[in-house]
């Protein structure tokens, strides 16, 4: 198992709990998924460790909250750069381990918000859209 995420401790915090609950071999790697180069090193270090990618979990997130005027293109941007285009890529990584090797599972966390709109969400709710309809 491999867990990504931009905080180390966060990582060692997660990889705690999954040793109480007996689970043994996890990669944990300090990541910024947003980051092209970051995300490529860390499925190279994955295929080095476990020379395949059986589950490709996209979960990393953030949400702003704020009138729609308060917004500027660069929130959206950044929001889309993680919500959508950091799962495009990852998944883009992710296929050749699955063809490789027979096939593979992609989740793809979305939320309430990639369905519905909600008020004063109006750059969480377009990322989400986006990764809605790219699932």
């Amino acid at each position: 198992m491999t867990l990504l995420a931009r905080d180390m401790e966060e990582l060692d915090r997660a990889k705690a709990i999954l040793s109480e609950k007996s689970v043994r071999d996890v990669l944990t790697i300090c990541c910024d998924v947003t980051n092209p180069d970051d995300l490529k090193n860390a499925f190279q270090q994955v295929d080095e460790r476990f020379g395949r990618i059986d589950i490709l979990v996209n979960n990393a997130g953030t949400i702003a909250v704020g009138p729609f005027e308060s917004m500027e293109m660069a929130d959206f941007d950044s929001m889309l750069k993680l919500q959508l285009h950091s799962v495009v890529h990852a998944v883009q990584l992710a296929i050749p381990s699955f063809v490789e090797n027979g096939g593979g599972r992609i989740v793809n966390i979305c939320s309430v918000g990639g369905k519905i709109p909600v008020p004063h969400m109006s750059t969480y709710c377009a990322g989400k859209f986006a990764l809605a309809g790219f699932s």
